[in-house]
């Protein structure tokens, strides 16, 4: 019940205050070794996300640059660092995740996110 009430409260705040995203699926197609491209494909999932830039008084990880961007989501999907977010015209990379979870249940995700 309590992870329950957490998970929407979550939701209902990145609906209301959160910035418009595109978590974009990237699935993997087969390489073709004639031109060195593989055919993946994607699937665009619209949503809503809490948006910041890293500070310099953050603790940051081992591959944090001062240009990466945190993504706050909160989704029923699962995200995956072979992912992208589609903000303001500019795709990122997913390059960390970090998952908040209450009893079990994931309740928002935070996506390390860098400019392509």
């Amino acid at each position: 019940m309590f992870s329950s009430n957490l998970k929407s409260t979550a939701k209902r705040l990145l609906k209301d205050y959160g910035n418009s995203i595109i978590l974009e699926e990237v699935i993997e197609g087969v390489r073709d070794s004639n031109i060195g491209l593989s055919n993946d494909t994607t699937i665009d999932h619209p949503m809503k996300a809490n948006l910041s830039f890293y500070a310099t008084s953050d603790e940051p990880l081992d591959i944090t640059n001062i240009n990466d961007m945190l993504v706050l989501i909160e989704t029923d999907l699962v995200p995956s660092k072979k992912w992208n977010v589609k903000y303001n015209n500019q795709i990122w990379n997913i390059i960390n995740i970090r998952i908040t979870t209450a009893q079990d249940m994931n309740i928002v995700y935070e996506l390390q996110v860098r400019s392509k």
